[in-house]
């Protein structure tokens, strides 16, 4: 029987979503929110900051779930050998090795 590698140790961050607020939108905002979404598949090689991640993140506490249990975990990956494991295990897309910063819902 050959021997199992011993699994990488992988550096993460968990941030507790419930310290996030975010301000109150009136509906036609939302609904032009909504419309002028579009997909980004192209990142620069910058560092996010701070304060743009705790935006983005307290905008996925305000994202209604089930029951409004939120029942998951959000971790914050920033090591670039995990980024291109991530890459790799979801069918070899690219671009998610491109980020400096990916958040993994889980």
């Amino acid at each position: 029987m050959r021997p199992v590698a011993p699994a990488p140790q992988l550096r993460i961050e968990r941030r507790c979503l419930s310290r996030y607020a975010l301000p109150r939108m009136n509906m036609p905002d939302f609904f032009q929110t909504v419309r002028a979404r579009q997909s980004v598949r192209a990142y620069q090689p910058k560092p996010i900051e701070p304060a743009q991640l705790d935006a983005i993140l307290a905008a996925a506490n305000q994202a209604p779930s089930a029951g409004n249990l939120q029942a998951y975990e959000i971790l914050i990956v920033r090591e670039p050998e995990t980024i291109q494991a991530l890459a790799t295990a979801c069918f070899n897309q690219g671009f998610v090795a491109q980020a400096p910063v990916v958040l993994v819902f889980c």
